[in-house]
């Protein structure tokens, strides 16, 4: 095969995952993608095995790939054996956390562009032979070709496909906000979470939480962020993943749990001791120790305010993936509204921003969360909501969650904030959760609890709140 029929190197590493361990995909890899596509020879090796194995047995050789390739592994050369160990252990290691849907996106695309490649090199065969109705007929068919890559959409006729949404049931990413993720609110795949708040009121703090909560749970995460710089944002990781302040705090951090023990909710104060900081002697040796044992990938991406389009990021995420082999499962913008606009039409092109941030989380079948900033008003809402958003209104209709961040000065003096999810595409909307927060260790979130009936009477007494051992 010429190196153009090859497959890339991220894409063939996910190709060959999904051939050896996914029983769903395997069939549709074995019939399309032919082993001289794998451009290293210990790829074309395991390629092989796995084929052989499906054509024997019917199904993905899975976990016996290692015994397939005992010689190899044992064998009298040892860098070839070690070659091997290695590409099985990334192999074993990415299975779980392989994007199927989208590396099948990529496979059919390459599947078509080989087809379509071919059609036209016998077409122009054909028209300097003189014969103009074969070439247009090889190019017809060139154009046509989908083999089994083709997707025809959702038979309802067909209870295996027409039932498949049950499969989905757990496909809300968790946020982390154990309120929210009780009502099943968070991020999902190909949908877009957007997250409005008047300005310096958390949006970073809340984006670096849910990037937190999403590497805890072996998800690969992208954050873009086009206000903050790349080493602030960082910081504010380091403290959010390790509970790290910025400075000393000699008589602890406070923060608030909510006590439903009684008939009406009660504040109890918590004190937090000895947290280790930024400032001490040594900060970077020890979280330089915490990082060495993490092994989900988060990166932390900036752009210049203002210079960013969804093209630039679409170009982005590919480089990543062919440089790094990095396709993300949930990608976290930091904000909408300061990606590139035309200043004569902010209004319409905001509402386009959003639509083409969408359309990209489809593309690439990941979550796509957003912030974006409330208008003037919001600053002083008791309840910001969705009337609050700025320039085009039309974002709201785009977006499939929308929460929006609400927080009075005497709240703000508690560390209390309220987030009102006032649009659910999928789950019940309409309602507000209460959050302590913590800002001087990096948590958006300490404690949660639906929004209770007394709520403002029990903050006009706020006085004497108890305290806890």
């Amino acid at each position: 095969m010429e190196p153009d029929q090859k497959l890339s190197g991220a894409l063939q590493e996910n190709v060959l995952c999904l051939l050896v361990f996914n029983a769903e995909h395997a069939p549709l890899i074995r019939s399309l993608v032919p082993v001289e596509a794998f451009d290293s020879r210990f790829y074309r090796d395991i390629a092989t095995k796995a084929i052989d194995y499906f054509d024997s047995f019917g199904e993905a050789i899975g976990e016996h790939i290692a015994d397939e390739l005992e010689d190899e592994l044992n064998g009298e050369d040892k860098r070839k054996a070690d070659i091997y160990e290695r590409l099985l252990n990334r192999l074993f290691t990415a299975q779980e956390g392989i994007n199927a849907k989208y590396v099948l996106s990529r496979l059919r695309e390459f599947v078509k562009a080989q087809a379509l490649k071919g059609s036209i090199m016998e077409a122009s065969r054909l028209l300097l032979d003189g014969d103009l109705e074969a070439a247009e007929q090889e190019l017809d068919k060139g154009m046509r070709k989908r083999v089994d890559a083709f997707d025809p959409g959702i038979d309802l006729t067909d209870p295996d496909q027409a039932l498949r949404f049950f499969d989905d049931i757990d496909e809300v990413f968790p946020t982390g906000i154990k309120t929210l993720d009780r009502m099943g609110v968070g991020p999902a795949r190909g949908q877009l979470f957007l997250f409005m708040a008047p300005p310096k009121r958390g949006k970073t703090w809340l984006m670096v939480s849910m990037g937190v909560n999403a590497m805890m749970r072996r998800f690969k995460v992208l954050h873009i962020t086009l206000e903050m710089s790349e080493n602030l944002t960082s910081k504010r990781y380091m403290q959010a993943m390790f509970s790290m302040t910025s400075k000393p705090y000699p008589k602890g951090i406070e923060y608030h749990k909510f006590d439903t023990s009684g008939k009406e909710m009660a504040l109890r104060t918590i004190t937090l001791d000895d947290l280790p900081n930024m400032k001490q002697e040594n900060a970077r040796e020890l979280l330089a120790s915490k990082i060495a044992r993490m092994r989900v990938p988060i990166r932390v991406k900036g752009f210049p305010t203002g210079s960013l389009t969804v093209g630039n990021l679409r170009t982005f995420m590919i480089m990543l993936e062919r440089t790094h082999n990095f396709v993300p499962d949930i990608v976290l913008l930091d904000m909408l509204n300061l990606m590139k606009m035309n200043s004569a039409r902010m209004r319409e092109d905001l509402g386009a921003l959003a639509k083409e941030f969408r359309g990209l989380m489809i593309e690439f079948n990941c979550a796509g969360v957003a912030t974006i900033h409330a208008n003037r008003s919001s600053a002083k809402a008791k309840m910001v909501d969705e009337q609050h958003v700025v320039e085009d209104w039309s974002v709201i209709g785009t977006a499939d969650t929308v929460v929006t961040f609400s927080r009075t000065d005497a709240e703000k003096e508690l560390g209390l904030a309220r987030l009102t999810v006032t649009n659910a595409r999928s789950e019940e909307d309409r309602f507000s959760v209460l959050i302590s927060q913590a800002y001087e260790m990096g948590k958006f979130h300490m404690d949660s609890i639906l929004l209770p009936r007394e709520y403002w009477e029990m903050l006009s007494s706020q006085e004497g709140i108890p305290e806890e051992d």
